[in-house]
């Protein structure tokens, strides 16, 4: 729990960019809270953590920010000599420049050595007007004539033309390189002091909280007995984006051996949740459960599958439906009911309704399993005790389209305080939080690597896994994965 800057607060968040967080701390600024920056004009700052931030008035002991390091200056003057040009004349003795410029009556007087240090500060690290400015004290138009008048551009040599005429290109190269190190020890003891007064923001604050918490206290205050039985619950397990067919990065291990790792992962996704003794498992088949969708191993848009592909489209298929049944099969042993949902992917927008209707049949005469193999929705809801759950594949519905669902969708008899949002596609694991909704927003885990060009491109998803999210009548209660 510390005061972050912009950039750091969106990252935890999981905001887009550094505006996202602003945007949110105007929109409620009593959940997000947000302050002026000690040290830094114009900067805010953001508070993250499960508690308040300490009151205004607090003090914060952060120690004192490093000394900021100018630019670095030539040690040496680059002429003993006496130069007019047009505008300004230099006097190499004394190493001072003396300018006329149309803002000031009186001629303009400049040592040398800071000239030099502005020079480099816009020419070498191309920076803009205003933190010139800002570094040196200069007001914006001085700094303005002073440019035009030396004919200062950031495409220029960091070198003044007194500099160019004195030294030989050598100690210019050696000048440069100097300069470049000074700007890189100048930029890590910024960083540094960042942490610092990160560190130095949280530890007061916690220390402001401990020194409360035990005032007027001196004994360890007694937590009530548990009320009741614990609460019973429900497993979703995330059978998503299994890519049955796909060829992973490197050598081909072939489909057999494939299926074969995916009933060795499901039998440890039964025996998990046998373990937590659910009253109730719903099986999210969201889409991509066969890697290709068509006889010429396509996708359903019609992106070529085949090169990395293992077996034919058919036998991807028949082996999905087979493993998805087995599961679905198991999971009704270990459950007093099982739910299946079945959503298209954007590889198999065909065929993963082809796997709904082949587990809709397969369990036509059971009692204890329901399939949902709706063919005309993409995203499908439905509930356990008030907690409404929505799924969908995840390729389509995204970001602030979210946030709308629950209160406009959510099934009869459900909360939309409490709904939870699942879904595949990305490969990765993850739990958010809707920034206007408020409702849980789960990313399901995929058992399949990366083939070869995901991996060629560097999209290599999270690690391999099947998500259960468990879930209690208040809400989400865990997540947990099963390693593949």
């Amino acid at each position: 729990m510390a005061w972050v800057g912009a950039q750091e607060a969106a990252e935890f968040w999981g905001l887009a960019s550094f505006k996202s967080a602003y945007k949110r701390t105007k929109r409620d600024p009593e959940r997000y809270p947000s302050r002026p920056h000690p040290t830094r004009q114009g900067w805010r700052q953001y508070w993250i953590g499960d508690g308040p931030p300490p009151p205004p008035g607090a003090p914060e002991e952060l120690p004192a920010p490093p000394p900021s390091t100018p630019p670095p200056a030539l040690a040496h003057k680059p002429t003993e000599g006496w130069v007019e040009r047009d505008g300004y004349v230099y006097d190499g003795r004394r190493d001072v420049y003396v300018l006329t410029l149309p803002s000031h009556r009186r001629p303009f007087v400049l040592d040398g050595s800071r000239l030099r240090q502005i020079w480099r500060r816009y020419a070498g690290d191309k920076a803009n007007i205003d933190e010139v400015c800002r570094d040196f004290g200069l007001d914006r138009q001085t700094f303005v004539d002073v440019k035009r008048l030396l004919k200062l551009t950031k495409t220029r040599a960091p070198f003044t033309d007194e500099e160019l005429d004195a030294m030989d290109e050598e100690g210019l190269v050696a000048d440069v390189l100097r300069a470049k190190e000074q700007r890189v020890m100048a930029r890590a003891q910024a960083a540094s002091w960042r942490k610092i007064e990160r560190l130095a923001n949280s530890r007061q604050w916690l220390r402001e909280v401990i020194r409360d918490a035990l005032s007027g206290s001196a004994t360890v205050a007694q937590l009530p007995p548990p009320a009741g039985e614990p609460e019973e619950c429900a497993v979703v397990v995330g059978w998503s984006d299994l890519h049955v067919g796909k060829r992973e990065a490197g050598a081909s291990v072939g489909l057999d051996i494939q299926l074969a790792s995916l009933r060795a992962l499901a039998s440890d996704v039964v025996a998990r949740v046998a373990a937590l003794s659910p009253s109730h498992v719903i099986l999210a088949c969201t889409g991509d459960l066969v890697h290709s969708d068509t006889q010429s191993q396509t996708t359903t848009k019609g992106t070529p599958q085949g090169p990395q592909s293992e077996g034919s489209t058919a036998m991807a298929l028949r082996g999905a439906c087979e493993l998805t049944a087995a599961l679905v099969s198991r999971l009704s042993e270990v459950a007093p009911s099982v739910e299946v949902v079945v959503t298209p992917g954007n590889h198999d927008e065909l065929l993963s309704r082809a796997v709904g209707l082949y587990l809709e049949a397969s369990f036509s005469d059971s009692e204890r399993v329901s399939v949902d193999a709706d063919e005309r929705r993409r995203r499908k809801w439905t509930r356990w005790r008030e907690v409404p759950l929505c799924f969908f594949h995840g390729d389509k519905l995204k970001g602030d389209r979210l946030a709308a669902l629950p209160g406009r969708e959510c099934p009869p008899g459900a909360d939309p305080r409490r709904a939870i949002l699942l879904h595949g596609h990305l490969h990765k694991r993850g739990l958010r939080q809707d920034v206007i909704g408020g409702f849980d927003v789960v990313c399901l885990a995929s058992p399949a690597g990366a083939d070869d060009w995901h991996h060629e491109m560097g999209f290599e998803g999270g690690a391999k896994a099947v998500t259960l999210a468990v879930v209690a009548p208040s809400g989400l209660a865990a997540l947990e994965w099963v390693r593949a």
